[in-house]
């Protein structure tokens, strides 16, 4: 089978000899990717390779990729902390991750980010490791206008698919009760105004919880910020943040 080009999409397609493998690994998500593989929509390993992951140097806060040297705080760490402990970062936002992050938002192909958990066990270590001591896994919500319009949460779905088989997900544990613009070209100062009080917390599900919050994408930190305040406000234990991409 081939990677054929549509339009302006590639549409990636596995190689026999990879199908299987795929297919039994990507059981232990959870993932049943057998459809998927045979309709010619799963990712081959050569373009998993080809998706940019996040490496060091970085921020240890925001997982903000750094020019040189070993882990540090960024310039936006050392100014001000974030409310949140650490961020753990998979991928670059750029090229081929960008566009991972944008099936799963926009096509739900979520099973894609399987493919790639299940061909690459390095990163799973690192998932595995980060889960640790967590209580409770809790997504980046959608306004319930978004989520009626869209049909899905993405955030959801890449919480399953990462941590649904190590730490219980609630989905309800919180809510974005004001609908925002569009973040798309806005700067970390109109970001943080324009999520100022846009959540809630259920205090009964997330007191004395030690929590990660899951996104997909994290840009300057805004979001996963007003998000963390909110639970630390509603009596969580502590909030780290896990982001499918990083942008750099």
């Amino acid at each position: 089978w081939q990677g054929v080009i549509e339009g302006d999409k590639v549409i990636y397609v596995t190689t026999e000899e990879s199908r299987e493998s795929i297919i039994k690994q990507a059981a232990m998500f959870g993932m049943d990717l057998a459809a998927a593989v045979d309709e010619g929509r799963a990712w081959c390993r050569n373009c998993n390779r080809r998706i940019p992951r996040l490496e060091n140097p970085v921020c240890p806060t925001c997982s903000l990729p750094l020019p040189a040297g070993t882990n540090h705080l960024c310039q936006e760490c050392l100014k001000k902390r974030p409310p949140f402990e650490k961020t753990l970062a998979l991928l670059v936002y750029e090229d081929m991750a960008a566009s991972l992050v944008r099936e799963i938002k926009y096509n739900c192909r979520v099973f894609l980010l399987g493919n790639l958990l299940a061909e690459d066990p390095g990163i799973w270590k690192h998932i595995s490791g980060y889960a640790r001591g967590a209580d409770l896994i809790v997504p980046v919500p959608l306004h319930r206008r978004r989520l009626l319009k869209r049909g899905y949460n993405q955030s959801l779905l890449i919480a399953k698919t990462v941590f649904g088989k190590t730490v219980r997900i609630d989905p309800f544990a919180l809510e974005r009760i004001r609908r925002t613009a569009s973040q798309t070209g806005m700067s970390g100062a109109e970001r943080r105004k324009n999520l100022r009080n846009a959540f809630a917390a259920d205090r009964k599900r997330v007191k004395g919880k030690n929590i990660i919050l899951v996104d997909d994408v994290m840009t300057t930190g805004a979001t996963a910020a007003e998000c963390s305040r909110t639970l630390i406000r509603a009596g969580a234990a502590g909030v780290r943040v896990f982001a499918l991409a990083r942008t750099a």
